[in-house]
This record gives structure tokens, C-alpha cells and sequence, in this order.
């Protein structure tokens, strides 16, 4: 029995999928397991680390493989099945672990007994370099708390989890049914919230152990209209939390600042990855759109000024979108 499972979903991962591995062979903590899961690759993904892990002599993994590409939440829900420990992190094929990550979240999660315990991640470029480290955009928690509480705080925008950034009782999601949307966009935001309202308690360690891994090819996005489908993401959010009884003011923050903040963030990367302006200016317009940003409970006078551009002058809004991408070296 293993303590530990890490999910790690992958697609075309050859060129970083070792850098990966490595860094979480080289844990402290040693029992846990690695369930790989094939997302339809094209390129050597399965071969390399077939022959890596043998080398290694690491016995604790599997390779699960999808016949085709079917998304990263279909092989992480894959992985949850598959799922030996007690516990389960997921992870992505480019991002980069400390070597204490497992036995201080571990170590966290068993003293508390807690269904979800996070940590703090930094995001940096594919030579290592910080670009955004977590304390300066969100705080840590210092005592378990409900989940419902952290939820609060999350949607305030005073903590984040990122994907890799928890470990999850297995015994928590089971019981809860608890799994990734398949084919959605946004579908870790989603997922984290359901996760969070339904928890019973919630720990942290105050520390950075992953780094989320910004590269070039991630930046610059498909334009498409799909991105609208994490719209959708959010008004199942909130179906879900009314059906569960979700209080009041989880609700209005939901309406007056979760979903109109989806709209802003799909308009503003199809308008930063080269939609059409009148197409954008079109969607402004919308009086559903209109009504739902004009609900935008804006805190912070730079978020008000950003926002302020983005409804009355789109055009200067998204030149400095632009420019502020451009300003980050990957």
C-alpha cells in the first residue's frame, strides 16, 4: 500500500517529461506511487519514460494510455480510479516539484486529517527563472479550516490552489464522486470549488513546493470560441452550490465577481490572440454580456481602471495586454 499517488496526465511530453520525473524521484518521502496516463502522444512520450523509470529501478508506476486525445481531465479521472494511496496529487507533464513536496504535504495532511492540504507554487520559465512567486498575489492559511471558509477566501482572491499545489484525500473524493469535467475549459477552476465547498477540513503548509512551468508554446492560444466553455464551467459551479445550499454570499460572490471575471478573462485572450475587434466590441454589446459585467464587483483601483478600459476603450485594453505579455521573457 502506497501513501501517495501522483496522477500525471501527458500529451507530446518528450522534451520535459524527465525533468519532471526526476524531480519527483527525488523526493525525501519515498512511498508513493507515479500513475502516468497517455493522452493519445504523437511523439516518443511512452518510450522515454518506459526506459527512464527502468533505469531507475522505481517500481511504484504505471502507464495508462487513452486510445486518442481526450483531454487532461479524462485521463486525471482515469488516474483517480487507478489511484493505490491514500492520498493523490495531481500533476502536469512540464511542472517541477521541490524535494520535500511529498513529506511536508503528506506530513501536513495526516496530522490534521484533512481532505484537502495546499501549499504555496511559484510560476517560472523553462530555465527556472520566478516570474510570479505565490506570496505575492495570495496569503496562506494558519489553522485547518472548513472548506467553505477557504472557499470564501479563495473567491475573495486571498488564497489559490493550483492543480498541483494540494494533496486530496482519496477516501474524500470517492465518497463525494468527485471528478474533472471531461472537454471543459477551465476545468481545475471547477474543480477546485466543488472540492473546497465540500470539504470538511482544509490545511496548508506555508511554503512553495511546485513551480508551474510558463512556456512559450503555452502562452499564445488557439483563437476560438470554445473558451466560452469555461462560462459554462462557472454556471455549473454555481447549479451546483444552490442544489448543495451554498450561503448567500457564496452565491453573490459567484454572480458579482467569479462569473463576470470568466467573461472578462475569455473576451480578453481572444482579443489578445487576435479575434477580431468589431467581433469583440460585438460581444460588449451583448445585453446578456452587458448585464453580467455591468453586476462586476471590482476591488482594487487597478482592477477598476483595467476594467474601466476593457468596457469603454477595448482597443487600448488589449494593446496593453500585448505589451504586458511581450514584457515576460519565456
Amino acid at each position: 500500500m502506497v501513501d501517495v499517488s501522483v496522477i500525471i496526465p501527458m500529451y507530446n511530453s518528450e522534451k520535459f517529461i524527465i525533468k519532471t520525473l526526476k524531480s519527483i524521484l527525488n523526493q525525501t518521502f519515498k512511498n508513493f506511487e507515479i500513475i502516468l496516463i497517455d493522452d493519445g502522444s504523437t511523439d516518443n512520450t511512452c518510450e522515454i519514460c518506459e526506459k527512464f523509470l527502468d533505469e531507475e529501478a522505481f517500481k511504484n508506476w504505471c502507464l495508462l494510455k487513452n486510445p486518442k486525445n481526450s483531454g487532461t481531465s479524462i485521463s486525471r479521472n482515469r488516474g483517480i480510479k487507478k489511484a493505490m494511496g491514500n492520498y493523490i496529487l495531481f500533476f502536469d507533464s512540464d511542472d517541477l516539484m521541490k524535494n520535500d513536496c511529498l513529506e511536508k504535504a503528506y506530513g501536513t495532511a495526516e496530522k490534521t486529517s484533512s481532505d484537502i492540504t495546499f501549499y504555496g507554487y511559484d510560476r517560472c520559465n523553462s530555465d527556472g527563472r520566478i516570474i510570479e512567486t505565490y506570496c505575492s498575489r495570495f496569503d496562506y492559511i494558519e489553522d485547518v479550516k472548513s472548506g467553505v471558509e477557504c472557499l470564501k477566501l479563495l473567491l475573495n482572491d486571498k488564497i489559490d490552489i493550483w492543480t498541483g499545489s494540494a494533496v486530496y484525500s482519496k477516501d474524500f473524493l470517492k465518497k463525494n464522486n468527485l471528478l474533472f469535467m471531461p472537454r471543459a475549459e477551465q476545468e481545475d477552476t471547477e474543480f477546485k470549488i466543488k472540492t473546497l465547498f465540500l470539504a470538511k477540513k482544509v490545511s496548508c503548509f506555508p511554503e512553495t513546493f511546485v513551480y508551474y512551468v510558463l512556456r512559450p508554446g503555452s502562452v499564445i492560444h488557439t483563437v476560438t470560441l470554445e473558451k466560452f466553455h469555461s462560462v459554462g464551467g462557472m454556471r455549473r459551479v454555481r447549479i451546483f452550490l444552490s442544489k448543495h445550499n451554498a450561503d448567500e454570499s457564496i452565491i453573490k460572490m459567484i454572480d458579482n465577481i467569479k462569473l463576470p471575471e470568466t467573461y472578462v478573462s475569455v473576451i480578453s485572450e481572444l482579443g489578445r490572440t487576435g479575434y477580431p475587434m468589431e467581433e469583440i466590441k460585438t460581444f460588449l454589446k451583448n445585453k446578456n454580456i452587458k448585464k453580467i459585467l455591468d453586476s462586476y464587483r471590482v476591488t482594487g483601483l487597478k482592477k477598476r481602471i483595467r476594467f474601466l478600459l476593457f468596457k469603454k476603450f477595448p482597443g487600448i485594453y488589449f494593446s496593453y495586454l500585448k505589451w504586458r505579455v511581450g514584457k515576460v521573457k519565456l
